[in-house]
């Protein structure tokens, strides 16, 4: 049976009847010993996951990253807020007085005196005409555009199917509505991930803002409320909008916004999202088993890495941090500019995941995903040259 057959890893299920089952996990939550949801307590306890982490039941684990309970910790991103601040340029025309100068024309005609005895505004037989200038005073349309600070509060409605997006006075300006989807229907990506145990997922029906708030993030940070208060997570829909597929894409990226674990190398795993291999070769911190294959052949590049003597000890202050990103940096001339894309964006994916942690866990992360970033590059290119080798000469 293949990985992604059988959902899990290999370890799992001689784990969940080693430990007991949901049995033994039912009486631990209720003894308040874990904080764990099932998957997470079994997954936590197979080899697999022990040979990425460390040995935590046994004390090889840095006390930081275990919890109240002696568990892995679950890490948590900023949480979704109930609320967001957004700044917006507002356009409105608004009726300005101007004082205007004119010259006006018109026909007089006087006696001997110089007294006025007729006078028209158009021209007749006998009248002179005389020009006057004068003042008045009008009012004129003017646009004008300023920046607009205000405050959006998100609510979920009592079904948690629909969530929507008020102004300060109440004024309703975004919403989002959710259906069920069963397994069996297409899916929108081929690698979704495992189906929950009823066989459905939530996904987006409809995500709406008006003209004037889009392009705020406001629909990023609703997607993140929606699935807060559902505690489910929400997948895009096949014919959903670009937001829902860049929320997929940023919430795969950063291990999931319901928590991830990271060992004592800085390597962040979902704590909900993944095979349960939990392979250090894997830099995605989802480890799904529908990325490339794990087996990897040592390159020229990989090989100088480990074995240059010359480089700072591994526990000298920031010594592997800054080896693996000086690697890092130069193997970036070598790259196209999509590939220097894509590395920009898992980057500042990593920093914002990291922000909050110890520093020395985020010194290891970013040392982990430097080395990770210049692995994963070296074997696209052996295995490009190894595809050349291989093609019959013509």
């Amino acid at each position: 049976m293949t990985m992604t057959e059988q959902r899990e890893s290999p370890g799992y299920y001689e784990t969940e009847s080693r430990i007991g089952g949901r049995e033994a996990y039912e009486t631990a939550k209720a003894a308040r010993k874990t904080e764990l949801d099932y998957r997470q307590w079994v997954q936590v306890r197979t080899p697999e996951f022990k040979a990425w982490f460390g040995d935590w039941q046994n004390g090889a684990v840095s006390r930081n990253l275990l919890d109240g309970n002696g568990e892995p910790k679950v890490f948590y991103p900023a949480p979704a807020p109930d609320h967001i601040t957004v700044t917006r340029q507002v356009v409105r025309t608004e009726q300005q007085q101007r004082r205007i100068r004119e010259k006006q024309t018109r026909y007089v005609k006087y006696d001997a005196q110089g007294r006025v005895l007729a006078v028209s505004s158009v021209p007749k037989d006998g009248l002179d005409a005389e020009t006057h200038t004068r003042t008045r005073t009008v009012s004129v349309p003017v646009e004008k555009s300023e920046a607009v600070t205000e405050t959006l509060r998100f609510a979920a409605h009592e079904n948690l199917r629909t969530f929507t997006v008020h102004t300060a006075d109440n004024q309703t300006v975004g919403y989002l509505s959710l259906w069920r989807e069963r397994a069996g229907e297409p899916p929108f990506l081929s690698n979704r991930p495992v189906s929950k145990p009823d066989g459905s997922y939530l996904v987006p029906y409809k995500a709406e803002l008006a003209e004037g708030y889009r392009g705020l993030g406001i629909a990023a940070v609703l997607y993140r409320f929606a699935e807060r208060q559902t505690g489910e997570l929400i997948y895009p829909a096949r014919s959903q909008t670009d937001m829902a597929k860049r929320f997929w894409d940023k919430r795969r990226r950063e291990g999931g916004f319901s928590g991830y674990f990271v060992n004592g190398a800085g390597q962040i795993k979902s704590a909900t999202d993944n095979s349960g291999l939990f392979s250090p070769d894997n830099p995605y911190a989802d480890d799904s088993p529908y990325r490339p294959s794990e087996v990897r052949r040592p390159s020229f590049l990989e090989n100088t890495m480990t074995d240059n003597t010359s480089r700072p000890p591994e526990d000298s202050p920031h010594g592997g941090l800054k080896l693996a990103k000086h690697h890092y940096q130069m193997q970036g001339a070598t790259l196209t500019a999509a590939e220097k894309q894509q590395r920009a964006v898992l980057e500042h994916a990593l920093e914002k995941t990291i922000a909050g942690l110890p520093p020395d866990i985020q010194n290891q992360a970013r040392t982990h995903f430097y080395r990770s970033q210049v692995r994963a590059v070296a074997e696209r290119h052996a295995e490009v040259s190894q595809s050349a080798d291989a093609s019959p000469e013509r």
